[in-house]
């Protein structure tokens, strides 16, 4: 299962306002003390289809392949929840990310 988590993307979550959709996906890549995390990317489309913007959510690592995620389309906030782990047990961190004009 760990070669499965790490060979493939995965599509953590989708949202969307009256001039975009974005998605975001996670790549099992960053290693911290001989653990593996999830990075996310995300791609904001307008509704014909065509590409926007694309790019990696920056300072935001997460041990889960599910990102639960809530934006806010009236101040285009995007809120990312992050889950890690380390000697004290879990710890969770939410991010917040502007996404403006359908870039992030």
């Amino acid at each position: 299962m760990d070669d499965i988590l790490s060979r493939y993307s995965f599509v953590s979550g989708i949202f969307a306002d009256k001039n975009f959709f974005g998605v975001i996906y996670l790549n099992r890549e960053k290693r911290i003390q001989g653990e593996n995390y999830f990075v996310p990317y995300y791609q904001i489309y307008d509704h014909s289809g065509k590409l926007l913007g694309e790019g990696q959510i920056e300072d935001y690592y997460t041990m889960d392949n599910f990102t639960p995620l809530f934006y806010q389309k009236r101040k285009g906030l995007l809120f990312l929840l992050s889950t890690t782990d380390n000697e004290s047990g879990l710890k969770y961190t939410i991010y917040k990310y502007e996404i403006s004009s359908g870039k992030g």
